[in-house]
């Protein structure tokens, strides 16, 4: 099954000539692993760009196979994109609430400082109960703290290779592998989280 992964970027720097983008890593990744994944990339400023993007990648299309969101940008533990200086971010119950509205997503690779943390997925991936509907994703992976942007990218791409590799796309055991071939991840703070058995929460950082 082809795995598709929709980059959703906001700017790094206040700065217009600086051209700091995760897309031609991700874009080579694509070129490693052509038959096994498709990559498409949207920039987006504000909320309502986002969750435009978001509840258009849901759309039903032949080819997609499982649909991962990774949004590459600033973040805090209760906001994600912006400028350094924080203007125009997102706060963490807009996001929230854009990605219940799209839902039907496989999972969601959040790659900013703090906002991928044990709070934020949590909240993610409880089911909504009153409303009978299930969880948006099925997994959710980022960092719980400060992270270098090329460390974090480097992290990343380690992930994605794992990921790729597996025939199933297991986002739980590709972040274990992670752990095994790239160390520093782990102290990094990289992480997926899951539901396990009786809706517990499952955190790769504490399997054995």
């Amino acid at each position: 099954m082809p795995l598709t992964i929709l980059v959703l970027e906001n700017p790094w720097t206040e700065n217009t000539f600086d051209a700091l983008s995760v897309l031609p890593f991700v874009e080579g990744l694509a070129k490693y692993s052509p038959d096994s994944v498709r990559v498409f990339a949207k920039p987006f400023y504000q909320a309502e760009e986002l969750g435009h993007w978001l509840a258009d990648f849901r759309r039903r299309r032949r080819g997609i196979g499982q649909r991962v969101v990774y949004i590459a940008s600033h973040g805090t533990a209760g906001r994600v994109g912006g400028l350094p200086d924080g203007t125009g971010a997102v706060n963490f119950h807009t996001f929230h609430q854009l990605l219940r509205s799209a839902g039907h997503i496989h999972g969601v690779h959040l790659g900013c400082c703090d906002f991928g943390n044990l709070n934020n997925a949590r909240r993610i991936l409880r089911p909504d109960r009153r409303r009978a509907r299930h969880v948006p994703c099925r997994w959710v992976a980022g960092y719980d703290g400060y992270i270098d942007w090329f460390q974090s990218t480097l992290v990343d791409l380690v992930f994605w290779r794992e990921l790729l590799r597996r025939s199933d796309h297991n986002a739980w055991k590709a972040c274990l592998k992670t752990y095994k071939e790239y160390p520093r991840s782990r102290e990094l703070g990289f992480r997926v989280f899951q539901n396990g058995p009786g809706g517990r929460l499952e955190d790769t950082s504490k399997a054995g």
